[in-house]
């Protein structure tokens, strides 16, 4: 089973607060979801939860770390490199076979070939779900990971959440505007930011 923890957080940008977090238990046993309006912090947190931004105060444990079985980010508007799909999983460090198998659990193995600037919002965002499962973290951290998708993604997501959760592998921290619509066979643990 996977964990994080944080002990007297305070997120923000620069050195300047923005807000303190309440400490963290954090398990791979639920979906656990920042929610918020926006400018609550909800990408502020997932950013320093990812070891993007450094907290102002307080700790995370373990500390993030990027790489293979780490930490990994996934942005609201997706981060590709210019070419193809598959050269940016090649990027990631995916090679050869596991290219189509990391694109398969979001049903975007047949865009391997397709350069990213040719792709719709929904097929990118595909995409890079698929490059952050395919080294195989151990924290996941996604924000508003179904916006863009069509019915099938959501669907897909959904069913490799569900397998995660199942798996206790990894732990799945996403942010979104309202836990309601999440699906609600999934165990959940909503994590608030009030304004």
């Amino acid at each position: 089973m996977n964990r994080l923890q944080s002990e007297d957080l305070v997120i923000g940008h620069g050195g300047r607060p923005l807000r303190g977090i309440p400490d963290l238990a954090l398990i791979s046993e639920h979906l656990h979801v920042v929610t918020g309006a926006n400018g609550t912090g909800k990408t502020t947190l997932l950013r320093t939860l990812a070891g993007l931004i450094p907290p102002v105060g307080g700790r995370i444990s373990p500390a993030p770390r990027p790489g293979p079985g780490a930490t990994t980010y996934v942005a609201p508007s997706p981060w590709l490199f210019s070419g193809t799909v598959a050269r940016n999983m090649r990027i990631a460090g995916v090679r050869g076979e596991s290219v189509v198998a990391a694109l398969r659990i979001m049903g975007a193995e047949g865009l391997a070939n397709v350069s990213i600037d040719e792709l719709s919002t929904g097929q990118l965002q595909r995409v890079a779900i698929s490059r952050a499962l395919a080294i195989d973290p151990c924290v996941l951290l996604v924000d508003e990971p179904e916006r863009g998708l069509d019915s099938e993604g959501v669907i897909l997501w959904r069913s490799f959440l569900a397998r995660s959760i199942e798996r206790c592998h990894p732990l799945i921290v996403i942010a979104a505007h309202d836990v309601s619509r999440i699906d609600g066979q999934l165990p959940v643990a909503e994590i608030p930011l009030a304004d």
